[in-house]
This record gives C-alpha cells, structure tokens and sequence, in this order.
C-alpha cells in the first residue's frame, strides 16, 4: 500500500462543502475537502473534464478516479492557469494551483482518489 502524505491530511469542520476527496481505497481518511467559493473557482475545470471523459465531479455525486484520470484532470488544468497566467483572480489561481499540487501528488504515487459530494 503506497503511503500518505501528511502534508495533505487535514481535517475541516463540515460547512456547506461541496464535496471531500478521500483515499479511493483505505475509504475513511479524508484528504481534502472544497468549500462552495473553491468549487466555483474550478467549476470550469470540472466542466471540460466532463466534456472531456463523460464523467462528472459536482457537489451531490461520488466518483473515484485513477491514476491515469487524475492526470488528465492536472492536463486541464495545467492548460486553464496557462490561459489565465497574465489575467483572472489570484485567489482563483492558488485554488487551482493548491488543488493541483494535491492531485499531483496523489497521481505520481498512482493512488486513487474518491470525489464524494455533500
């Protein structure tokens, strides 16, 4: 079993979240969680992974990606804070940079994770 970075680990008061992402095969231990301001700053992104893959991440579902998911979702977004280099919202940028360097992370130890809405 590939280990947990305890950098990632964080426990929040459960407040209008949208959806907690947890290790897809332990289950139980809750990795991170976005709050309604941070899921709207990646809506787009889930969006044209939706387009992308068929597969939709929102606040009321439950799906789990694989390695190889994760990664495509990190190409979007990769490509969208290229877009948005020299315009848009800093704090929209750290969301997306903070949640990229989650799923990097996550996807370079080939773990996969669970999305599971409120």
């Amino acid at each position: 079993m590939k280990s947990l970075s305890p950098s990632f680990l964080f426990y929040v008061k459960k407040k209008d979240m949208p959806f907690d992402v947890y290790h897809a095969v332990t289950g139980g231990i809750l990795l991170y969680s976005l709050e309604d301001d941070q899921y709207n700053f990646l809506f787009d992104i889930f969006e044209e992974y939706y387009h992308q893959t068929g597969q939709y991440i929102d606040q009321y579902g439950d799906v789990t990606l694989d390695s190889s998911e994760l990664k495509k979702l990190l190409s979007i977004i990769e490509k969208t804070l290229q877009k948005t280099e020299s315009e848009g919202d800093i704090q929209q940028k750290n969301v997306m940079i903070e949640f990229k360097n989650f799923l990097d992370y996550y996807a370079s130890q080939d773990i996969s994770l669970r999305f599971l809405g409120d």
